[in-house]
């Protein structure tokens, strides 16, 4: 797997921060925490940044930021990965945590600079553990449940193991 020129190294995204909450439940209800998040994952934009998150049960985010505005929360879920895909930009996400094992991949498509529309659009076989870009051009997934490839045109196979 390679990373894509647009996909953020560990140094950039150290630079990066956004604000979260931490949502919990404690004898008195709903408690909710705020933190100062550093991303995960992320990829450069033509405007500012997608970035995300994934604090396990904790649950995570996907956020766009852009210079000084204010950042624009697109999704709540555990972000795993993003990627830049002929289709759009590519959001794996997912969790495996005592009795729950699932994933997804979201499409974010931009609409206008800093507008994005962002729509679940593949369930996964299971959480994901890893993803990145192959030589080709399609997206690899590990997950739980098995390994997928996600092809230019948008089929998802299961990926084979080569002999």
């Amino acid at each position: 797997m390679t990373r894509s020129p647009s996909e953020l190294s560990s140094s950039e995204l150290n630079a990066l921060t956004y604000d979260a909450e931490i949502v919990g439940y404690g004898e008195k209800g709903k408690v909710t925490t705020k933190i100062r998040q550093t991303p995960n994952v992320g990829v450069r934009t033509t405007s500012g940044f997608l970035v995300g998150s994934s604090r396990g049960e904790w649950g995570g985010e996907l956020i766009y930021l852009a210079g000084k505005s204010p950042q624009v929360r697109l999704i709540d879920e555990n972000i795993t990965g993003i990627h830049p895909h002929a289709l759009g930009t590519v959001v794996v996400t997912g969790l495996a945590h005592l009795g729950l094992n699932a994933g997804a991949l979201y499409l974010a498509k931009l609409v206008r600079p800093g507008k994005y529309d962002v729509s679940r659009w593949k369930t996964l076989p299971g959480a994901p553990r890893r993803s990145g870009v192959m030589p080709d051009g399609s997206l690899f997934v590990s997950c739980e449940g098995g390994d997928i490839v996600l092809k230019a045109d948008g089929r998802m196979e299961m990926a084979v193991r080569a002999p």
